[in-house]
């Protein structure tokens, strides 16, 4: 059995622990804050001295860099040339503040300084010794003596600071136990604006119209430009005249049916480029439809095609009226995975739309066969009763509505099987007022008639009711 492990909690430091013990004599809410306030402060510290490190490390590498060309250079001759370095490096400091660090003077300036106390030095040991044998060689050894110490203080600096990063780092806290994954700005743009650039560029267009839009992201703003425009662009394919069945027609105009039956990518990417108003959802949903027409039609391969086209606007609409080149570009490059993706998508569509296609071949041949074993029926002599074969499996609801059923007259029953509301009323009319509503009342009971009663009420009055026959719902015999 695994133990948890929690020792990555021993280096977290709580200000404002309160588990804490002090002397009896002390109030323990102050010496809480007294700890808070000494915690707080020596991180501080801690924090202000690396940034001090960092800077004086910084500081001495421009120093020793600068006095090593120094030396190189050979220019320290004597107490004159060491004179007129001084000075120009004095005027390079203060011409320039873009190596300031903080209120330090800059480094040309800080050279300057240091050449003036080897000056100092360089005189001082004239005046002891009534001259220098070699002054370049001294001077040359005093840079070089100044050079060392400052590399001497940057190893300890080094140091120092490696030391107070490890002390920073061993102690978790709010600020250090978390870090930013990803930071993300988002800026909302005036619609008003976007819409009145949108107008003002309308404006300057030609008589050749081109759908833009000022944020190819947004994708409900450029959704609904592109379907106020597409009612108003495509031809719209001709009909014969003996085509009046407009609901079974989805695709409307002959650039959606062109595209639709396009089976190339790249005649696929023209047509969307040459019409971007068939980026638009409802285009998709008309080729959609039209591919489960074509597979009831038992032709497989159109419907295919047509799937392959619909999820090809669809995809393109997700992207916005832009985003099909980078679609397209996906799709006929050189790498097959977004390919591959695309064709499972279309595979996994199209083999709903046989599933579906079946179902609805299954409902439409059973509602065939009722309605030829129903019109068989009704078309029998009506003064024949109609005998009902009740199954032994069948349940209690379908023996009531069979028995009730059994127990109609057989006018009533012939005209309750053609499903026709005329013959029905005819064959209560020639019955008693007491059975017509005994029929109505058990045709209701056992939902083989729907009927609706509309009551008009008013005062001193009776009620009038007007029965109406809805569907009928005749059990199979």
């Amino acid at each position: 059995m695994s133990r948890l492990d929690y020792s990555r909690w021993d280096n977290l430091e709580l200000s404002d622990d309160e588990d804490v013990e002090c002397h009896p004599n002390v109030d323990k809410a102050s010496f809480i804050r007294w700890r808070r306030e000494d915690i707080h402060r020596r991180r501080q510290e801690r924090r202000d001295k690396i940034e001090a490190l960092k800077a004086e490390q910084m500081m001495n590498a421009a120093l020793i860099a600068r006095l090593t060309a120094l030396e190189d250079s050979k220019e320290l001759k004597d107490g004159a040339s060491l004179t007129a370095i001084a000075d120009r490096f004095r005027k390079q400091g203060r011409a320039s503040d873009a190596e300031r660090q903080g209120e330090n003077p800059p480094f040309d300036e800080m050279i300057a300084v240091l050449l003036l106390q080897v000056q100092d030095a360089f005189n001082a040991a004239e005046k002891r010794s009534g001259g220098v044998a070699e002054p370049a060689a001294w001077l040359s050894d005093n840079v070089r003596q100044h050079r060392e110490k400052l590399k001497q203080r940057q190893s300890e600096a080094a140091t120092e600071l490696a030391k107070l990063e490890h002390e920073e780092g061993r102690t978790m806290t709010t600020e250090n136990i978390c870090r930013d994954g990803f930071n993300k700005t988002i800026v909302n743009k005036d619609k008003s604006a976007s819409a009145a650039k949108m107008a003002a560029k309308e404006t300057k267009k030609t008589a050749k119209e081109t759908v833009e839009v000022l944020n190819p992201g947004y994708k409900d703003a450029a959704q609904k430009q592109v379907s106020a425009t597409s009612s108003a662009q495509g031809r719209p394919i001709k009909r014969s005249d003996n085509d009046n069945d407009d609901d079974d027609i989805y695709i409307r105009t002959e650039e959606a049916l062109e595209f639709a039956q396009t089976t190339a990518l790249p005649d696929s990417y023209r047509l969307v480029k040459a019409n971007l108003w068939l980026l638009d959802d409802a285009i998709a949903d008309q080729i959609l439809a039209e591919a489960f027409e074509q597979q009831l039609a038992d032709n497989g391969k159109m419907a295919q095609c047509y799937v392959r086209q619909a999820k090809i606007l669809q995809y393109c609409a997700e992207m916005g009226p832009r985003g099909f080149e980078a679609f397209f570009q996906r799709l006929l490059g050189q790498d097959t995975r977004a390919r591959q993706v695309f064709d499972e998508d279309v595979a996994k569509t199209y083999a709903h739309v046989q599933s579906r296609c079946k179902i609805i071949r299954k409902e439409k041949e059973q509602e065939r066969e009722r309605d030829a074993k129903r019109n068989e029926l009704a078309g029998g002599d009506p003064n024949e009763p109609i005998e009902i074969a009740i199954p032994d499996n069948a349940s209690d609801y379908d023996r009531k509505r069979a028995e009730a059923f059994s127990s109609f007259p057989a006018p009533f029953q012939h005209a309750l099987l053609s499903g026709d509301l005329n013959k029905v009323n005819e064959a209560l009319v020639g019955m008693e007022d007491e059975e017509a509503e005994r029929i109505l009342q058990l045709c209701k009971e056992t939902d083989l008639l729907q009927i609706e009663e509309m009551e008009d009420d008013g005062e001193g009055e009776e009620a009038e009711s007007e029965e109406e026959v809805i569907a009928d719902k005749a059990p199979s015999p």
